[in-house]
């Protein structure tokens, strides 16, 4: 039905039985208006809210599904980077293991090897707990892991500076013990040694035995520390060629230098031996040498004796001695080799499944080794 006054659309108020112009605002009874208009403004009333309510479901369902596909990819890209920061760190720290393992830092190694198994297991439970009804608990198990890796970073760090340190000034001051004037030995047995130079390249000394390297050496170099060598006193029962010297001096002292052309950095290697230091013989006569003859000689010097070895040097034992004590040997059940070349003797007794292993050898100065074990 139209408004009388402005031609609008009137709209129905059933309440108070009138027709209302939205425009403006002129009301008719309804009893005035036939049956047939008052159906059709119904109708049309109802037409048009049902239109207006279907828009608004619609617009609400468009909102909806907007805002639930914005989230899903903002999730989706955040587990994505998260995995991928998760297997990069996995990666380094499996690295770094391997780097820590294979060198002197192996703490560090063993850290950074527990830091990597933490990270891949909450790579993997993160993964499961996407289908899982459970996937509360093991989220809560893959941030642990995460958090124990972060941790293991620290610790890994604090250990892997601290070895770094500790090597640097270990080896600080090895350079600096090396570099001492005086690393030459300056007392002893050793100080018998010709000097060469300022000091060697490196050097080491115990109570029976001293050791140097001299590094960047010529023929000339070792010819003339031979001569030198020689001008000092050791030049008792010498063997020598052009790369090997060996002799003694009066007090017994053994001096061996190895000229090694052939290697890098053409090092001289010297090795001093103390002069030995003989007692009166007394054989043991049990343990594993209960079944060793006893030499013939009156001195001996034990330089090693324990429940399963034994160590000696045997003096005056001249080559005929040698050789007899050889056939002792051989004689008591020791079956073996002897090498007349090198003048040594190896030979092994057995008795069920034990068994004893005696090895001789006849030194210069009349000296034999003996090792029995």
């Amino acid at each position: 039905m139209n408004c009388k006054n402005c031609g609008g659309t009137m709209q129905v108020d059933a309440e108070n039985k009138l027709f209302i112009c939205p425009y403006c605002n002129a009301t008719e009874p309804i009893d005035s208006s036939s049956k047939e208009e008052i159906e059709e403004l119904l109708k049309g009333a109802l037409k048009d809210a049902n239109e207006e309510s279907q828009k608004m479901m619609r617009d609400m369902l468009a909102a909806q599904q907007r805002e639930m596909a914005l989230a899903s990819t903002s999730k989706t890209s955040a587990r994505v980077a998260l995995y991928v920061v998760l297997t990069v760190a996995a990666v380094f720290t499996l690295i770094m293991a391997l780097f820590g393992l294979t060198t002197e830092y192996k703490a560090s190694g063993v850290v950074a090897l527990i830091q990597c198994i933490l990270l891949l297991s909450a790579i993997i439970l993160k993964a499961n707990s996407q289908g899982r009804p459970d996937r509360r608990s093991i989220s809560l198990v893959a941030n642990w892991c995460i958090i124990s890796a972060a941790l293991m970073i620290l610790v890994w760090l604090f250990a892997l500076t601290v070895s770094s340190d500790t090597s640097s000034k270990r080896n600080a001051d090895k350079d600096e013990i090396y570099q001492r004037d005086y690393y030459w030995p300056e007392e002893g047995f050793a100080k018998t040694v010709p000097r060469w130079g300022d000091q060697p390249d490196y050097s080491y000394v115990n109570d029976r035995e001293f050791s140097a390297t001299i590094l960047d050496a010529t023929e000339e170099i070792f010819a003339q520390y031979v001569a030198k060598c020689k001008e000092e006193g050791f030049n008792v029962d010498v063997t020598e060629d052009a790369t090997h010297f060996n002799a003694y001096d009066e007090a017994g002292n053994e001096l061996d230098l190895d000229f090694l052309q052939n290697v890098e950095d053409d090092p001289i290697y010297l090795k001093m031996y103390k002069a030995l230091e003989f007692d009166a013989l007394i054989w043991p006569t049990q343990g594993i040498l209960k079944d060793v003859p006893q030499p013939d000689s009156e001195e001996m010097m034990v330089e090693s004796m324990a429940t399963g070895f034994f160590k000696a040097y045997i003096n005056d034992m001249s080559p005929e001695k040698f050789l007899a004590y050889v056939q002792q040997c051989m004689d008591a059940g020791f079956d073996g080799r002897y090498e007349k070349d090198s003048n040594s003797f190896y030979g092994t007794k057995r008795d069920g499944d034990d068994s004893v292993t005696v090895s001789i050898e006849l030194k210069r100065n009349r000296v034999m080794l003996i090792t029995v074990y």
